[in-house]
């Protein structure tokens, strides 16, 4: 066979598939952009970068983070103060992050290492257009910056470094795309294509007549060949591509039509395998072609197309260093579709997958710059560095800071500048690379050091302002190039001090850090009899900070609708069926807030828009026989034993008792706009706390200490304070949450405290601060984005959070690790319907006998229910003293208020939950064992065994099919050897 039939490419039977749905990115939101050229997705290999919503935020995804529940884990920044339009990663640093917005800034971010931190905002630039429609690195200098105005009529080069658009092309342009060494340019607009070169004087060199509709086209430079890619409309308004020649552009050299959808056409190309994919928004299928330049003329086929089963908004290709190359992966899209975003893998099918195929995959790009942004500026062009993707190859190779990363002067801290030799230089940082063979004075940074400056001066500062961060991915080690002559005087001197370097950072570690023993809490549904049905005129109108139930040992209590201001009350000891006309306390004024004194169960405290707070004392069912209308006429006629009142409180909007004193009370008011706190007993303001809170315009929620001598408050200023009971001492002050919606405060013991709120983006979060330093939150978790308020309950004895949002059906549960720097997530509590808010009994009333955490009523929009947090335990006959530990009496008062105002501090009393006739569980004798333990270990003995025998067997089979491959290469080696000699030369024709 003559060698000119053989020419056939090794990647036409690459098949495209997406991941197992384990390995997805669900529940991720798919928003739109304003730019038709946004693929709305980007990966490298740190990260995953999508638009969160429409209002400025990003999102952050570990790539590694997948599977369900990954989007509560994203990392969410409000990145623009109007929507975001375009975004990319730098191919060089994957700490550094380019946003440009509809706000006409463009900035750069400085991402974190983990998603515990916020990025940061190093650069800001501002785009003579009203927003950016594109925004693309430079592929082979540092710090270069290309943008396309929103008009379509200016691309603009920006130096980082300089914060400056140093070059500018003008037309009319949708699209543009670089070619890999950087310096071409090709451009897509209605009608033309063109290629420029914008160092130039004249920078236009070739216009071709492109797609006529006027629907936006795109252009792909292909890699580093001189050939590109559009696709675009003809005026039949039917979709087609053409591939040009870069050097002559009077007509495509292909063109073919790819269908009637008038769904915009996302290409990404793929160099080393020349694989171009085709995305077209809102299709559920993405085809690929196969290009093959070595010919004359390159030549296009059609691969087997991949579908999605959801519709596909847009893609991204993820970079090399992450494809599974010992399984022949040679490209993962990741596509952004309605179901979140799926992986689609592409693989080569291979006789093994034992050795490394290094025909299907080609050195590729490395991610070290060829240049700095001064060099390409100055007119020098360097192609990168090659890089194996070989396994056995691949070395951890450590990446230089980016000027990029130093603040703009806008956002800088007021620290003293530093003169100009000390600025920190841009970064080559392929002299850095231990591989890389280029000459040194090609490729360095001009020096910064004065003229005057000595040697030692200069290194100094080098070595101060430069050091290296290592990626979390490594990177590739370079392939070796052709030899190369070093000038003597490029290499460095011998005195010259190395780089400092900081040490490795420790590789991330996905999942749960640690176990809980709470992990696998779950619900106690009791029987439906004991709850409260047909519940009506429910008022779930209250203002957020309202708890729309509370509840005791004997009463519930919850806000009913209509004029009055009616509170409704029901014992806890008549469940079922309520009566149309729901027994009730009229307070005369709309309800602001209610909630029982803790040490006496049957005072109902109440405060009402009047600004009044009344105390109520409700009579006992026995007082009423147990009838519920003898109930409805006592409470309609109940006035209340105390009423509270100061003549310059003002709109009254929390109360909240002490935790250990009796009747000592705290309430909240603006006061016309100076917010103030007071705490009340024998109805008198002992402490006004109001200077601690100047400033803050309205607190949102407030929590005492579980000693009950700090108060933390959070404040619509976006500020946690901690304040001293009774000398209005400032103690603390720190930040909440990003925005000013209702939150929610609770201790979880005296040094600890956790807040609910709002973060970036809408989301609900849960944050846990250290009370001697407010500085940052210890712990942080992002929940799901929903508009509706939360409760929170901590549970202390376990170290357990319950965080309920109304509207939902399920409660959220967290527990802590041992050294509190993160929240571990419990099994969430779910339920069949909607939910209005919950109250917890206390610890005493639990059934410990069915290992019964807590129990609590749960309200819904029609009926009240009791339900507990059940643990499964392997022996719940015994008394689980390791879970029930002594808890807190909080039905009894450690001290009387008037002591408390006088300095004194009691701690409530502890008690065991231990039943009489119940052992506890480190008493228990030990379980007795299985009769047939020794047999089972037998059995286990014996399966290592076999599996031992299964796996020489698999090696014995592996080495065989190699050798059999070894033998079949020889064999065509030598068949192909006799096809050559049997080929006719050229001359033998004539005769």
């Amino acid at each position: 066979m003559s060698k000119r039939f053989q020419n056939l490419n090794k990647y036409r039977n690459a098949v495209g598939a997406p991941v197992k749905k384990e390995s997805w990115y669900p529940d991720v939101p798919a928003e739109k952009s304003s730019s038709d050229v946004s693929p709305l997705i980007q990966a490298n290999a740190s990260w995953l970068s999508l638009k969160w919503s429409g209002n400025g935020a990003m999102a952050l995804l570990a790539l590694d983070n997948v599977g369900k529940g990954c989007a509560n884990q994203a990392l969410v920044f409000h990145a623009h103060a109007a929507p975001i339009s375009d975004w990319c990663f730098s191919p060089f640093d994957d700490q550094i992050l380019a946003t440009a917005g509809e706000d006409a800034m463009i900035k750069l971010w400085k991402l974190p290492h983990t998603s515990q931190d916020q990025p940061t905002c190093t650069t800001t630039l501002s785009s003579p257009s009203r927003y950016v429609s594109c925004l693309v690195f430079h592929p082979t200098a540092d710090q270069v910056l290309c943008s396309l105005g929103n008009d379509g009529k200016k691309i603009s080069l920006w130096d980082v470094q300089q914060q400056s658009c140093t070059l500018s092309l003008s037309g009319a342009f949708h699209s543009f795309s670089w070619n890999g060494v950087g310096d071409r340019l090709a451009t897509s607009g209605q009608g033309t294509v063109q290629v420029w070169d914008p160092r130039a004087n004249d920078p236009l060199i070739h216009t071709g007549k492109g797609h006529e509709a006027i629907k936006g086209s795109r252009v792909t430079w292909m890699g580093d060949s001189p050939y590109l890619f559009s696709v675009g409309m003809n005026k039949m308004r039917s979709r087609q591509y053409h591939v040009w020649d870069s050097r002559y552009m009077n007509q495509p050299i292909i063109t073919n039509p790819l269908g009637s959808s008038t769904g915009t056409l996302l290409p990404l190309y793929d160099q080393d395998t020349e694989t171009m994919y085709l995305v077209s928004r809102g299709d559920a299928t993405i085809r690929s072609l196969q290009f093959d330049q070595t010919m004359s003329t390159p030549t296009v086929a059609e691969n087997m197309a991949c579908g999605t089963n959801a519709s596909v908004l847009g893609a991204t290709l993820a970079p090399k260093s992450v494809l599974d190359v010992m399984n022949t992966e040679v490209a993962r899209l990741l596509a952004l579709t309605t179901a979140g975003v799926v992986p689609i893998s592409y693989h080569i099918p291979r006789k093994q997958y034992i050795d490394f195929h290094s025909e299907l995959f080609p050195d590729t790009n490395g991610s070290m710059p060829a240049l700095t942004a001064t060099d390409w500026f100055n007119g020098k062009t360097e192609p990168l560095d090659k890089v194996s993707l070989d396994p056995k190859k691949r070395q951890t190779i450590q990446k230089p800071k980016h000027a990029a990363a130093a603040p703009s002067p806008a956002q800088q801290t007021p620290t003293p500048e530093p003169s100009p030799s000390t600025a920190l230089p841009a970064i080559n940082a392929a002299s850095n690379s231990p591989t890389n063979d280029k000459p040194a004075a090609a490729n360095a940074p001009a020096s910064n050091t004065t003229a005057g400056a000595p040697a030692s001066e200069s290194n100094q500062v080098s070595s101060t302002s430069i050091s290296p961060d290592v990626t979390p991915a490594a990177p590739l080690e370079p392939a070796k190039p052709a030899a190369k002559t070093v000038p003597a005087a490029s290499l460095p001197a011998a005195g010259v001090p190395p780089i400092a370097k900081k040490p490795a950072k420790p590789l991330p570690v996905y999942g749960t850090p640690q176990a809980s023993m709470f992990k696998y809490i779950g619900n106690k549904v009791y029987h439906p009899s004991t709850h409260f049905t047909d519940l009506k005129d429910l008022d779930v109108s209250k203002g957020a900070n309202v708890v729309l139930v509370q509840a005791n040992e004997h009463w519930l209590a919850v806000p009913l609708s209509g004029a009055g201001g009616r509170v409704g009350v029901l014992p806890t000891a008549k469940p079922g069926r309520l009566p149309v006309h729901v027994p009730a306390v009229a307070t005369g004024a709309d309800i602001a807030f209610f909630l029982f004194d803790p040490f006496d169960t049957h005072i109902l405290t109440t405060v009402s828009l009047d600004n009044k707070i009344l105390h109520y004392r409700l009579p006992t069912l026995d007082e009423c026989d147990g009838d519920m209308e003898k109930l409805h006429d006592c409470l309609a006629s109940l006035s209340p034993f105390a009423s509270w009142h100061d003549s310059t409180m003002d709109k009254v909007s929390l109360l909240a008792y002490h935790p250990t004193a009796s009747g000592v009370l705290a309430s909240v008011s603006t006061d016309f706009g100076s917010p103030t706190v007071r705490v009340w007993h024998d109805g008198q303001v002992k402490h006004s706390l109001a200077v601690s809170h100047q400033g803050a315009d309205a607190i949102l929620s407030l929590a005492w200490s579980p000693d009950g001598t700090r108060i933390a408050t959070v404040s619509k200023d976006k500020q946690l304070r901690i304040v001293d009971a009774r000398t209005d001492n400032l103690l603390q002050k720190g930040k909440a949450h990003a925005l000013i919606r209702p939150s929610r405060l609770a201790w979880l013991d005296s040094q600890y405290l956790v807040s609910v709120g709002f973060g970036t983006g809408c989301f609900r979060e849960v944050l846990l601060f250290d009370a001697n330093c407010l500085d940052a939150p210890v712990a942080k978790r992002t929940l799901e984005m929903s508009p509706g308020v939360m409760d929170l309950h901590v549970d202390r004895d376990c170290q357990i959070i319950y965080i309920c949002g109304r509207g939902d059906r399920i409660i959220h549960a967290f527990g802590l690790t041992e050294s509190k720097n993160e929240f571990l997530p419990l099994t969430n509590l779910e339920f069949g319907s909607l939910q209005q808010g919950f109250a917890f009994l206390p610890k005493t009333l639990a059934d410990v006998k069915e290992v019964e955490l807590s129990r609590y009523y749960r309200l819904t929009p029609h009926a009240i229910e009791v339900l507990g947090v059940r643990l499964p335990r392997a022996r719940p006959e015994f008394f689980q003293d390791d879970v029930f530990v002594p808890t807190e009496d909080t039905t009894h008062a450690a001290l009387d208020g008037a002591s408390w105002c006088a300095g004194q501090t009691k701690s409530l009393v502890r008690l065991s939950l231990q039943p009489i006739d119940m052992v506890p569980l480190s008493e228990a004798p030990p379980p007795e064992r299985a009769a047939r333990a020794k047999a089972k270990f037998e059995m286990g003995k014996q399966q290592v065994s076999m599996d031992q025998r299964r796996e020489e067997t698999m090696k014995r089979m592996f080495a065989t099919a190699k050798d059999v491959d070894k033998e079949d290469e020889e064999r065509i080696k030598k068949e192909q050897t006799s096809h050559d000699h049997e080929d006719v030369d050229e001359d033998e024709w004539d005769d």
